[in-house]
């Protein structure tokens, strides 16, 4: 019976509840939607960032990354990607030589990030191959071939099939120094993280630095990004099982944590401007409510008088909010759903791409995942409830005289 009535009370004013109805469903709409751009815009952002510059793990000798050094090296490379062919949760991997030296093009020089990695596994890994946009992608051969960026290309006026002069420190302790033929240049003039790098393959730049058979670094691909912690724990689990192991893996929030603090930053601010949202949902909802509450109140009163009991006004007055958020949440469902999906598939298209921590971003997309939902239905409908509660039991313990007699 409390359900009818309740739910009969929603048309007595009709334009008072088509406005709160609104109300809630554009919040839920909003809601809804900043979620999905958050979830869905910044997780684009982290793969791109740790696919192309850190990998969802790295793997390297346990004082290497405070400490980089030619000679800090990772030592059972067999065995590590024997253990890491074995774990399921892990989509590739591929090992890279690292160091810096100095490149010479006639009477200009840079320094430079030298990078030694596996051309075919490498596709799999950071896809170097699709940012190649001028030449050929190198090989596995120790020939000499190098990738460099578009950036280091312009500076130092060079371009597909030039040679170029790098000098650096080997691990024998002299000093190495050849000419490298440019195959292909990569990224763009916004990548401003890989403006000074240059790609070859690890058996050439193993021989350029004296190091045969020796790696700085393993970079670890993941089905799923959000699993690198857990991953990363059980990789260090089995190192540890190893003989003479010195090598220990990292996520990339703990690599690069600048880059993961700014996204969580970022991220928090989605959630102020739906706790906003909200709040004016919970306004309107209060607003509702007391005005309802207070053209009623002589109604109540005569319920309470022929023997209604308190907790069933309370009850009547709750169903009532309750049908309202149901009815708003299934209404937004459907909005949020064309506008999520157009989101998710189209995004938000820049007009030129834009440069976020040095990643280059031409569109913003959102995602369609269940919380984008989940959160605004239990927001809208616990929001709803708590902005009527204190109005819904202030009316149930209302003496019945001085109800009736108020109006």
């Amino acid at each position: 019976m409390l359900l009818k009535i309740a739910f009969r009370n929603l048309f007595r004013q009709k334009r008072r509840t088509i406005l709160t109805l609104l109300t809630m469903v554009v919040g839920f709409i909003l809601s809804a939607i900043s979620i999905s751009m958050s979830e869905g815009g910044y997780g684009n952002i982290i793969q791109l960032f740790t696919k192309t510059q850190t990998g969802h793990i790295q793997i390297h000798q346990k004082e290497y990354r405070e400490k980089p050094s030619l000679y800090k090296t990772v030592n059972n490379i067999e065995e590590i990607e024997k253990t890491l062919k074995n774990i399921k949760e892990i989509d590739s991997f591929s090992s890279r030589v690292l160091s810096v030296g100095l490149s010479f093009n006639g009477n200009r020089s840079y320094g430079v990030r030298l990078v030694g990695i596996e051309p075919d596994f490498e596709k799999n890994t950071s896809g170097l191959n699709n940012r190649v946009t001028k030449g050929d992608y190198i090989d596995n051969s120790p020939n000499n071939d190098i990738l460099i960026s578009f950036n280091l290309a312009k500076n130092l006026q060079i371009s597909v099939g030039d040679k170029l002069a790098i000098v650096s420190q080997a691990a024998d302790g002299s000093t190495s120094n050849d000419l490298f033929l440019v195959k292909g240049v990569f990224g763009s003039e916004k990548n401003e993280l890989d403006s000074n790098s240059i790609y070859m393959s690890r058996e050439s730049l193993q021989n350029f630095l004296a190091l045969e058979g020796r790696v700085h670094q393993i970079i670890v691909i993941l089905n799923d990004y959000l699993k690198s912690q857990e991953i990363t724990s059980i990789i260090n689990r089995k190192l540890d099982k190893i003989e003479n192991n010195q090598a220990k893996a990292e996520s990339w929030e703990v690599v690069n944590e600048s880059f993961y603090k700014t996204m969580k930053a970022d991220q928090q601010g989605d959630k102020f401007i739906i706790f906003v949202i909200i709040l004016v949902v919970v306004i309107g909802v209060l607003n509702t409510v007391l005005m309802s509450l207070l053209e009623r109140k002589r109604e109540f009163g005569i319920l309470l008088a022929i023997g209604t009991k308190p907790n069933q006004i309370f009850l009547l007055i709750i169903y009532e909010i309750l049908f309202l958020s149901l009815f708003a949440i299934a209404i937004g469902s459907i909005f949020t759903s064309l506008g999520v999906y157009y989101l998710s598939s189209v995004g938000i298209v820049f007009p030129e791409p834009i440069s976020i921590s040095g990643i280059v971003v031409e569109n913003f997309k959102g995602a369609f995942l269940p919380q984008v939902y989940i959160k605004p239905t239990v927001s809208i409908v616990l929001s709803s409830i708590v902005a009527a509660l204190i109005p819904a039991i202030r009316t149930a313990r209302v003496i019945p005289i001085k109800a009736i007699k108020e109006n």
